[in-house]
C-alpha cells in the first residue's frame, strides 16, 4: 500500500485532523505520530479499498437515431515539441498587492533585465513566469520614484526586490504522449497543460476586464441595468481541454457577470438600499443610540472599488478629477461628526479641528446636500498628531463625503442577487441558439486568435470553425398513468411534453383528504393584491374537482378558508391549525397558502412554521394564478399537492431494459454553498429511493460546514442510516438493495476520487452495519457525478433540432468533447423552455456491477422522465434535483430568526474585517416530522420533498399543539402518560439504588464493626436479611418496629422510593413542557441552562409534598429515645400523634415552606449540574447521548449530587432543627423559618448553618452516582 497521505484527506482543508487506516496508525512516512497533531484513527475498512484511479470509457453508446450537430469548441493545433520554462517569482516581501505586482513587472528596470524583454514571457500576475529562454536566478531592484521621476520619501522610498528563479521544464510533448495512451496523467501533463491555460489568457487580459477565465469589454460588451446601483455585462469565455480523439481543444461561450454602474457612490447606496430619495436614507442608516442597520451594511459594500472624486473647476463645473482612489471602509460618522485637523499649506502646521462638512464648503465652496451620510475612508493615509497625546502621531485614513465619489467602470460586484436582480439577469442572459452564436462570434472577434502574439510565438493556432461531432437521440420511453385504457399509458415523443388532461395519477393520495385548510396572506407592497374570500371560494372548487378528476381522494371539499387572521404570520399560521383540527377531530393534512406576490420572506416563514413547528405539509399558490382558475396551472399544482399527500404521478414502462433486474435504490446527494463572501453555512442534502421503480424519494438535509464540500461522515451517518432503515423494511422486505446508483452532484474534478474514499466508503460502511447478519456480502455501487456548470452547448442542424434550434430531448454526445479516457458523456434529456440548452454532463467513477453503456444511459434519460411535480423530462437525474430542492429547502429550517438572517445577507466578506474563524454553523431545527423518518438520538432535519408515504400521526412522540376535543389530544395524551411512566419507573428504580447506599453510608458512619463498604452490605445481607437494606424507606411504614426475618419470602422484590421517582417524572415532564414552548416559539428544542434548573425546580417542588413529610417522619423516628422511652412505636404511629398535636398541615407538614426553598433550589441544581456535563460531553466529543459510557455517567452523577448538597445547605439544617423540635408552649423553639433562622444565627453564627455538610458530601457522591447511572441505563433500556 502506498502512503497513507495518499489515500486520505481532510474533509476540511483548514482541520489539523487527518485520517488514517488503522493498520498505519503508529507512524506515517516511517515516522510517528506526533502528540499535539489531532489524529482520528479511521476504522472504516472500505476507506481503503476504494480504487485509486476513475473507471476507464468501457466504449460508446449505440443506442438512438444518429445526428450531426456543433459543438461551441475549436480546435487547438501547432508544434509540440518545444520546451518551455517556468519560473517561480519573488516580488517585494510576496504580501504586495496585484496592482503592485503588475506595474513593477512592467517596470523599465525588469524590461531590460529579462532576456527578450517583458514582451517575450507569460506571467500569470501573481508567482509564475514562462519563456522558451532558459536563464538562471535573476535579481532586479526596481525604483518606482526614479522611474517616475518624483522625490523618494525619507522613510518610506518606493524600492522593491524582483526576484525570478528557475522551477520547472515543461516539455509540451507529454501532453502529446498522455493522448496517446504512452504516459500516464501526472504533475508533467498538469504542468504542461497550465502553461497553455495561460498561454491563451495573456493577450486578452492585457486587452480586457479578466474575470477567471472570462473576458469583457465595457466599449464593445452588451450591458443591461438590473436594479440595485448594479448593471450585467455580457462577454466570452475560453477554457482549454483535452478530448476523446487525441486533441487538445478550446472551449468557447458567451459569459456574464455584474458591475457596478458608473455613477455616484450616493445614487448607488440609494438604490442599493432600496430607498425612494438619498433624503430620506442620510437619517435612516442608524438609529436614535447611533447603532447602525442594514442599510449601513449595504453601504459597506462598497470597500475595495475605486473611484474618483469630484470637485469644481475654474467654471464652477463638477468634475471628476483623474486621480483614483481605493474605499478601505465606510465609517459610520457622517460629514458633520467627522472631524480632523486643518492642515495650513503656509505656516505647515495643523490648524483647529474642522468636519468635512465645513471644510468642503471652506476650501471648495462644494456645500454638500447630503451631510448626514456616513464618510468613505480610503486606503491612503496621512499622519496627524494623536488627540489624546499631540506629541505621537498617527495614521489617519484621508476621508470624503459620499456624494462626492464617482465609482470607477468596469469594478466588479461580487455579491448575491436579490430575487429582483435574478429575474433581470436572466432575462439578460437567456438567449435563444441563433443569438447564443452570434455572442459566441463576437466574442472570437474579442479575442482575434489570429492575431494573438503569444500564439504565434509558440506555433499554435486555434481554428474559428467549430467542431462537429456524430449525435444520438435515445428513443424516448413510454409513461404510465393510473386507471385503464389506452388513456392511461402515453408516448410522449421527441415532443418533450405532455398535459394531465383526462389522466389520473399512478398513485392518488395513501388517506382521503379530510382536515385542511387554506390561508390568504395579506398583501403588504404596491405590487401585491391580496386575493378576496369568493375569489378563493371558486379556485377551491376547481382546484377540488380537479384533483377528484386525477383520482384524488377528498371527503371535504370545503375547507376553512381564512384571510389572514393575525400580522405576526407564525401566529396566524398557528390559529389556522387550531380551526382546522377543531373542526375535524383531526391533526391538519394540508395548508394552503394564497400569496399576494413572490415573496421569499413570506414563503420561507411558511415552510418553517409547517416543516418545523406543526409536522403540516403546505402547499403555496400565487394570488393572481388563483383568479384565473386556470386548469393547467391547477394540475400543475396538483402534482405537488398529490406527492406530498403520498401520491405518485407516473412512472416510465421499461421494456427489459435490464437495469433493474436486481433490488436496486438510487441517491442523490447535492451539497450547495452561499456566494463567497456571505458567512451563510452550506447544506448537504441527501435523497433515496422509496419505491422499486424509484419514481418517489425521500430526503434529508443539514449544514456541512461552511464551504464544505465533501459530506462528513456524521451526516452521512444521520442523514442516510435512517431513510436506508426505511428503504429495507418497506421497499425491499428486510433486505439490503443489491445494486445502488450514486448520483453526486457539484463536484469537480479534482474531487472526484475524494468521493470515493469519503462518501461512498461511509456509506459501504452504514450498510455494513445494517446488514450484519449477512457476512461476506457487500453491495454493489455505481458512481456518477452530474456536473451542470459548464460551458459546452449543442447547436443541431436538421431533423436533431426542435422549432427553437435547440437539441431534442434524449440528444447524447460521447465523442469530440469529452475526456480522452474517463468513461463520461453530455446528455440533453429535457427540452428547453427559453434560451439554449445545457446538456449535463455525466462521469461514471466506479461501476461494480458493470452495466452496459447503453443500458446505463436510458436509465439516465427515462429516469428524468419520473420527475413527481412536472409533465415534461428534466434536464437532471431526479435523484440530484431533488437534493438540490432539499438543500434549497433548508434555509427555512435554521435555527436563526428573520433578523440574524437578513443582517447576514448583508455580511461582510468572509473573514474580511475581524481576521477571527466564522463559528461553526449551527445544526438545522429538527423537522416535526409526520413521517417519522429519523433518527434515535439526534435526527437530521428530515425535508421530505414530494416524495413521502402519509403515515398516523400516531407516530408523533412530541404533541406540539393541544385540540380542545378528544379525538385530538388522544395521540398526545397517550404519549405523554407513556412517557411520564418511563421517566416515574426509571426514577423508582433509581431510588431503590439509592436507599441501598443510604444504609450502608448510615452504619459507616454510627459504628466501626465494618472495615468497608462492601463488608458492610455483606455483613448486613447475612444477619438481617435482605430488607434491612430499606429499613427507612416507605415500604416500612406499613410495618411495626418488629424484626422483618419472618416475612422475608413475602417481601423479596425491592421497595420503590416515591421521592425519586417523581423527582424524575417532574423534571422529565417540566422538560418537555419548555421543548413544546421552544418550538411553538421557533426557537431550538433543546433547553436553556434556565429552562433545565427551572425543570429542576419544579421536580424539586413536586418533589417536596412527599419528602416534606417523609422526612419529619424519619427524623422524628432517628432522633426519638431508644428502648422504653420512645415515644413512635412505628411510622404510622407517629404520623398520628403529630397529627394529633396541630393537624395535619401544622403537625405532619412542619418545615414545609423552607422544604419548598431547599428542594427547588437544590433540585434545580442538581439536574442542571448533570445535564450541563452530559450535553458537553456529547458536544465536544462529538456522540449521542445514549454512548456515553456508564463510569462516565456515574462521574457526572456524582458531581451533580455534590452541587445538590452545597445548594441546598443552609435550608437543610433549619429544616432538620424545625422538624425535630417540639411542639406546645414549654416545647417549641422555632415558631417559624424566620425565627429559626435568626436563633440559630444568634447562638452559633454563621458556623452553625452548615453544620453536618463534610459528611454529606462524602454521602452525596456515592449515592447520586448510583441513582443516575440506574436511571439513565433504566430510561435506555425500557425506551
Amino acid at each position: 500500500m502506498s502512503n497513507p497521505r495518499d489515500l486520505f484527506t481532510a474533509r476540511d482543508p483548514s482541520a489539523e485532523t487527518i485520517l488514517i487506516p488503522i493498520e498505519h496508525s503508529t507512524q506515517i512516512d516511517g515516522t510517528p505520530i506526533q502528540p499535539e497533531r489531532q489524529v482520528i484513527i479511521d476504522t472504516n475498512p472500505f476507506r481503503y479499498q476504494m480504487p485509486k484511479e476513475l473507471m476507464r470509457r468501457p466504449g460508446y453508446g449505440s443506442v438512438g437515431e444518429k445526428v450531426r450537430l456543433k459543438l461551441n469548441s475549436h480546435i487547438l493545433e501547432g508544434s509540440v515539441e518545444k520546451t518551455v520554462y517556468q519560473y517561480a517569482v519573488m516580488i517585494g516581501s510576496g504580501s504586495e498587492k496585484r496592482g503592485l505586482i503588475k506595474t513593477l513587472w512592467h517596470s523599465k528596470q525588469v524590461n531590460e533585465k529579462l532576456p527578450g524583454g517583458v514582451r517575450d514571457w507569460l506571467f500569470d500576475g501573481n508567482a509564475l513566469a514562462w519563456s522558451v529562454r532558459q536563464v538562471s536566478e535573476i535579481r532586479i531592484t526596481v525604483d518606482l520614484d526614479a522611474e517616475h521621476g518624483r522625490t523618494a520619501r525619507d522613510d518610506n522610498p518606493d524600492i522593491f526586490r524582483v526576484v525570478i528563479t528557475p522551477a520547472a521544464k515543461i516539455n509540451l510533448s507529454n501532453i502529446y504522449e498522455y493522448l496517446q495512451g504512452r504516459s500516464s496523467f501526472g504533475p508533467h501533463v498538469i504542468t504542461a497543460i497550465n502553461f497553455l491555460d495561460h498561454l491563451i489568457r495573456e493577450s486578452p487580459s492585457n486587452q480586457h476586464v479578466n474575470i477567471k477565465r472570462s473576458y469583457f469589454n465595457r466599449d464593445t460588451g452588451d450591458k443591461y441595468p438590473l436594479s440595485g446601483g448594479i448593471e450585467a455585462m455580457r462577454g466570452v469565455y475560453q477554457s482549454i481541454r483535452l478530448a476523446e480523439g487525441k486533441k487538445m481543444i478550446v472551449n468557447i461561450d458567451v459569459s456574464h457577470t455584474t458591475f457596478w454602474n458608473v455613477t455616484g457612490f450616493d445614487s448607488i447606496i440609494n438604490q442599493l438600499t432600496g430607498h425612494m430619495d438619498l433624503e430620506t436614507l442620510q437619517y435612516s442608516w442608524r438609529d436614535q443610540r447611533g447603532k447602525t442597520n442594514f442599510k449601513f451594511a449595504a453601504m459597506r459594500r462598497l470597500r475595495a472599488n475605486f473611484f474618483n472624486v469630484k470637485h469644481k473647476n475654474q467654471k464652477n463645473q463638477a468634475v471628476a478629477s483623474k486621480k483614483e482612489w481605493k474605499v478601505a471602509s465606510i465609517i459610520p460618522q457622517n460629514a458633520h461628526e467627522f472631524k480632523f485637523l486643518e492642515y495650513d499649506k503656509e505656516t505647515k502646521k495643523e490648524g483647529p479641528e474642522i468636519s468635512v462638512f465645513d471644510y468642503y464648503k471652506k476650501t471648495y465652496d462644494i456645500h454638500l446636500n447630503y451631510g448626514y451620510l456616513p464618510v468613505v475612508a480610503t486606503t491612503k493615509n496621512i499622519s496627524t498628531p494623536d488627540p489624546r497625546n499631540p506629541k505621537i502621531r498617527i495614521k489617519s485614513p484621508i476621508v470624503f463625503p459620499m456624494e462626492l465619489c464617482l465609482m470607477r467602470p468596469s469594478q466588479r460586484y461580487p455579491y448575491k442577487l436579490n430575487e429582483l436582480q435574478t429575474a433581470n439577469m436572466i432575462k439578460f442572459a437567456v438567449q435563444q441558439p441563433h443569438a447564443r452564436l452570434q455572442g459566441i462570434n463576437k466574442g472570437l472577434d474579442m479575442l482575434a486568435w489570429d492575431e494573438d502574439p503569444f500564439l504565434k510565438q509558440y506555433g499554435l493556432k486555434i481554428h474559428r470553425e467549430q467542431i462537429q461531432t456524430a449525435a444520438r437521440i435515445l428513443p424516448p420511453p413510454r409513461l404510465q398513468f393510473g386507471g385503464q385504457g389506452p388513456g392511461a399509458v402515453v408516448a410522449p415523443g421527441t415532443s418533450g411534453r405532455w398535459d394531465l388532461k383526462g389522466k389520473k395519477f399512478l398513485l392518488p393520495n395513501t388517506a382521503p383528504l379530510i382536515s385542511w385548510g387554506v390561508m390568504i396572506i395579506q398583501a403588504h407592497t404596491y405590487s401585491g393584491r391580496t386575493l378576496q374570500i369568493p375569489q378563493a371560494q371558486a379556485f377551491i372548487t376547481a382546484f377540488v374537482d380537479a384533483y377528484k378528476n386525477h383520482g384524488g381522494t377528498v371527503k371535504n371539499a370545503t375547507p376553512i378558508i381564512q384571510v389572514q387572521p393575525h400580522a405576526d404570520l407564525p401566529k396566524a399560521i398557528e390559529m389556522l391549525l387550531m380551526a382546522v383540527g377543531n373542526k375535524h377531530n383531526l391533526r391538519p393534512q394540508m395548508f394552503m397558502f394564497i400569496l399576494p406576490d413572490k415573496n421569499a420572506d413570506i414563503y420561507l416563514r411558511i415552510k418553517k412554521s409547517c416543516d418545523c413547528r406543526w409536522g403540516v405539509y403546505s402547499q403555496c399558490v400565487q394570488g393572481q394564478q388563483a383568479v384565473k382558475v386556470s386548469p393547467q396551472y391547477i394540475s400543475n399544482v396538483l402534482m405537488k399537492f398529490n406527492a406530498k399527500l403520498g401520491g405518485t404521478t407516473n412512472r416510465v414502462v421499461t421494456q427489459g431494459s435490464g437495469h433493474f433486474s436486481t433490488s436496486t435504490m438510487i441517491i442523490g446527494a447535492d451539497v450547495s454553498h452561499s456566494a463567497p463572501n456571505n458567512p451563510a453555512p452550506s447544506y448537504a442534502a441527501m435523497t433515496v429511493s422509496q419505491d422499486k421503480f424509484a419514481a418517489r424519494y425521500a430526503a434529508g438535509v443539514q449544514t456541512n460546514g461552511r464551504r464544505v464540500e465533501m459530506i462528513t461522515t456524521r451526516n452521512l451517518n444521520d442523514m442516510l442510516t435512517p431513510l436506508f432503515r426505511e428503504w429495507i423494511m418497506h421497499v425491499n422486505g428486510g433486505n439490503l438493495p443489491d445494486h445502488v446508483y450514486y448520483f453526486r452532484d457539484g463536484v469537480s474534478e479534482a474531487q472526484f476520487t475524494n468521493v470515493l474514499r469519503t462518501e461512498v466508503a461511509d456509506m459501504k460502511e452504514i450498510f455494513a452495519k445494517l446488514g450484519e447478519t449477512r457476512k461476506g456480502f457487500s453491495v454493489k455501487f455505481t458512481v456518477v457525478v452530474a456536473e451542470k456548470r459548464h460551458h459546452i452547448r449543442f447547436f443541431p442542424q436538421g431533423k436533431g433540432a426542435d422549432k427553437g434550434g435547440n437539441p431534442l430531448p434524449g440528444t447524447i454526445v460521447d465523442r469530440d468533447v469529452t475526456h480522452p479516457f474517463d468513461n463520461d458523456f453530455y446528455l440533453c434529456a429535457h427540452r428547453a423552455i427559453q434560451g439554449t440548452a445545457r446538456p449535463v454532463h455525466y462521469t461514471v467513477l466506479l461501476d461494480e456491477i458493470n452495466v452496459s453503456v447503453d443500458t446505463f444511459q436510458k436509465l439516465l434519460y427515462e429516469q428524468c422522465y419520473q420527475y413527481i411535480r412536472s409533465t415534461t423530462p428534466v434536464s437532471l437525474h431526479p435523484a440530484v434535483y431533488y437534493a438540490h430542492l432539499a438543500s434549497n429547502r433548508a434555509k427555512a429550517h435554521e435555527n436563526i430568526s428573520e433578523t440574524e438572517r437578513r443582517a447576514r445577507d448583508w455580511a461582510e466578506p468572509t473573514g474580511s474585517s475581524s481576521g477571527r474563524d466564522p463559528e461553526e454553523p449551527k445544526p438545522l431545527i429538527v423537522m416535526n416530522n409526520v413521517d417519522k423518518i429519523q433518527g434515535a438520538e439526534n435526527p437530521p432535519s428530515i425535508s421530505h420533498v414530494p416524495s413521502n408515504r402519509q403515515t398516523s400521526f400516531q407516530k408523533q412522540t412530541t404533541a406540539r399543539s393541544e385540540y380542545s376535543s378528544e379525538a385530538m389530544t388522544e395521540t398526545a395524551a397517550a404519549a405523554g402518560a407513556k412517557e411520564t411512566f418511563k421517566d416515574l419507573f426509571a426514577g423508582a428504580v433509581g431510588g431503590v439504588a439509592q436507599v441501598l447506599i443510604d444504609i450502608i453510608k448510615v452504619r459507616l458512619q454510627t459504628t466501626t464493626r465494618y472495615t468497608g463498604a462492601v463488608d458492610a452490605a455483606t455483613k448486613i445481607f447475612k444477619d438481617e436479611g435482605p430488607l434491612a437494606f430499606y429499613k427507612s424507606s416507605p415500604k416500612e411504614w406499613g410495618r411495626s418496629e418488629r424484626p422483618p426475618q419472618k416475612k422475608i419470602k413475602k417481601n423479596l422484590m425491592p421497595p420503590l422510593d416515591p421521592p425519586v421517582s417523581v423527582q424524575f417524572g417532574g423534571f422529565h415532564y417540566a422538560r418537555r413542557q419548555f421543548e413544546a414552548r421552544n418550538t411553538l416559539h421557533n426557537r431550538p428544542a433543546s433547553l436553556s441552562y434556565g429552562q433545565l434548573y427551572a425543570s429542576g425546580a419544579f421536580a424539586g417542588l413536586a418533589n417536596s409534598v412527599l419528602s416534606g413529610p417523609i422526612e419529619h417522619v424519619r427524623i422524628r423516628l432517628q432522633t426519638q429515645p431508644h428502648g422504653a422511652g420512645r415515644l413512635y412505636s412505628g411510622p404510622l404511629d407517629c404520623v398520628r400523634k403529630l397529627g394529633a398535636h396541630e393537624g395535619i398541615m401544622r403537625g405532619l407538614f412542619r418545615g414545609q415552606a423552607v422544604t419548598l426553598l431547599r428542594e427547588a433550589q437544590a433540585y434545580g441544581c442538581w439536574f442542571l449540574t448533570f445535564e450541563y456535563l452530559m450535553n458537553r460531553h456529547a458536544r465536544v466529543n462529538s456522540t449521542p447521548r445514549s454512548s456515553i459510557s456508564a463510569p462516565l455517567i456515574a462521574l457526572y452523577g456524582g458531581i451533580a449530587g455534590e452541587a445538590l448538597w452545597l445548594a441546598s445547605y443552609p435550608f437543610d439544617v433549619v429544616k432538620s432543627k424545625m422538624q425535630s423540635d417540639g411542639f406546645g408552649p414549654g416545647g417549641m423553639r422555632y415558631a417559624s423559618m424566620r425565627a429559626c433562622f435568626a436563633q440559630v444565627w444568634r447562638e452559633e453564627g454563621a458556623v452553625g448553618f452548615w453544620r453536618g455538610l463534610g459528611p454529606t458530601l462524602v454521602r452525596a457522591l456515592p449515592v447520586s452516582a448510583g441513582t443516575f447511572i440506574v436511571v439513565e441505563m433504566t430510561r435506555r433500556a425500557i425506551s
